[in-house]
């Protein structure tokens, strides 16, 4: 992997955590760890932008095979997750504590600067923080991860 890519991809999950935390403003630690999970895995992303999808069962029972990968996305974004965190929590957007992750600011940048597709994913933000609305132990259930 290139080290471009590797920035690249951290900054796209700090605009997406970022992205759902301004609707949610607190995340526990459990579900911020499900957000590039759904919105990297570009079906998944189309689906819900789409479908205006609002919570987990409607991707469980409509389109299983969205998640028929959903622990192997997890793992393989996790490292990323973590990585975006502790760039958002460094450079001031994000608060992170033993509650989760908190909304801190607008950082200001105007979403012509982003692109397309950090676009797409802040698109998707307000949608996801509505899935995430749900108790963590049930998401992650839906997802057949273990927590």
């Amino acid at each position: 992997m290139k080290i471009k890519s590797v920035y690249h991809n951290e900054l796209l999950g700090l605009i997406a955590v970022d992205a759902v935390l301004q609707r949610t403003k607190l995340i526990s630690h459990a579900k911020s760890l499900l957000i590039l999970p759904l919105l990297f895995h570009n079906e998944t992303l189309n689906y819900i932008l789409e479908n205006k999808i609002t919570n987990i069962e409607e991707i469980v029972t409509k389109r299983c095979k969205l998640i028929s990968n959903f622990e192997i996305r997890y793992y393989s974004f996790l490292p990323i997750t973590i990585n975006a965190i502790y760039l958002g929590s460094s450079l001031g957007y994000l608060n992170v504590n033993e509650d989760g992750l908190g909304y801190i600011q607008n950082n200001g940048t105007s979403r012509e600067d982003l692109g397309m597709r950090a676009n797409k994913l802040i698109n998707a933000a307000p949608l996801v923080g509505e899935i995430l609305n749900e108790d963590a132990i049930r998401l992650y259930s839906f997802l057949h991860l273990k927590i």
